[in-house]
């Protein structure tokens, strides 16, 4: 029941408190599980599987959180409440779709769906689509994933407060992107950030400032791309989205890299792996291409062993250490 009532407090503005909470709280949260593993009691598992999983897929727990979701997917039944299953099941693929691996993450997705439709539960169904949207993107379909993303668009607007509006708008704003229609991008990012600044969602706002640091820097605006990726990494930082802070490091070294700024590109590129590394977040294959690129010119540019050495001392800074050479100290309350 706790982890219940906990788990909308994972999505407020005040995130980042309660998923550190919830860090120290770990174990006995293990425990708990064990327990009602052990006991059978599938409903109190699925329950607590889903309640836990934002902290999983977020807080640097996402190994342990796929694994857990199907060991108790492996045991669902038909008696269990339809959005508890379609639930675990988007987590389940969410995980996966993080972790490269789109077959298991488009089947779970596919079976969230099917469940949602049945029931007709249609912001759950925009969800699920506008999450499958994303699995067409990252396997290069883009005709799929923008109809997918229209289609759970077209269902939010008419539900009306749907909580899911901010990402599809996001999603389609990073389409954009990716098929070079900047403006279209711009349109669609600025009206997810005004979403995330209304609502108070401070990680997803952190991803779409991310974007956009990206449609900056492909226009070659140094000064706004620098100011959209600090403000992303600070805002992920502080909601303690740690499973998204590597790519906002990433980003950073590439702003860095357009600017001839070799080591600190260097030392961001190495930071972002080591954070990447810490916390079990894999690389995602639409950014490999772009750090490969950059560490190769950065290795030009300073020499084989001064290029070692600036993304060695990268990967050893902690996380605290990586923010603030990326964007100056901060505090967190």
């Amino acid at each position: 029941k706790w982890a219940e009532e906990l788990e909308p407090k994972l999505r407020s503005s005040d995130q980042g408190r309660w998923l550190r909470r919830l860090e120290v709280d770990h174990d006995n949260v293990r425990a708990a599980l064990e327990w009602s593993r052990a006991r059978g009691d599938i409903l109190e598992e699925f329950r607590l599987v889903v309640a836990l999983s934002r902290f999983w897929d977020t807080h640097g727990h996402l190994r342990e959180g796929r694994v857990r979701l199907e060991a108790a997917l492996s045991r669902t039944n038909n008696d269990l409440p339809f959005r508890l299953q379609g639930q675990a099941l988007c987590h389940a693929a969410w995980m996966a779709r993080i972790e490269d691996d789109t077959a298991a993450a488009r089947t779970h997705y596919g079976r969230a769906l099917d469940i949602f439709r049945e029931h007709g539960a249609r912001i759950d169904i925009a969800d699920a689509l506008n999450q499958l949207g994303m699995v067409a993107a990252e396997e290069g379909d883009f005709q799929t994933a923008r109809a997918l993303y229209e289609e759970a668009l077209a269902l939010c607007e008419d539900v009306g407060g749907s909580a899911r509006l901010g990402a599809v708008l996001n999603n389609l704003g990073a389409l954009s992107l990716r098929l070079g229609d900047f403006d279209a991008a711009r349109r669609y990012l600025e009206q997810s950030a005004a979403w995330c600044e209304s609502n108070g969602d401070e990680q997803l706002h952190g991803l779409v400032l991310h974007d956009l640091s990206a449609a900056d820097l492909r226009q070659a605006r140094y000064p706004e791309a620098q100011a959209h990726g600090t403000r992303s990494l600070r805002l992920l930082y502080g909601c303690g989205a740690v499973v998204n802070i590597p790519a906002a490091l990433d980003q950073m070294a590439l702003v860095s890299r357009a600017q001839n700024r070799w080591e600190r590109a260097t030392l961001l590129l190495g930071a972002a792996e080591g954070v990447r590394d810490a916390a079990g977040v894999p690389l995602p294959r639409d950014i490999a291409l772009d750090r490969a690129d950059a560490a190769a010119e950065a290795k030009r540019a300073l020499g084989s062993d001064a290029f070692a050495a600036a993304f060695a001392e990268g990967q050893r800074m902690s996380l605290d250490e990586s923010i603030a050479y990326a964007c100056g100290p901060m505090h967190v309350s």
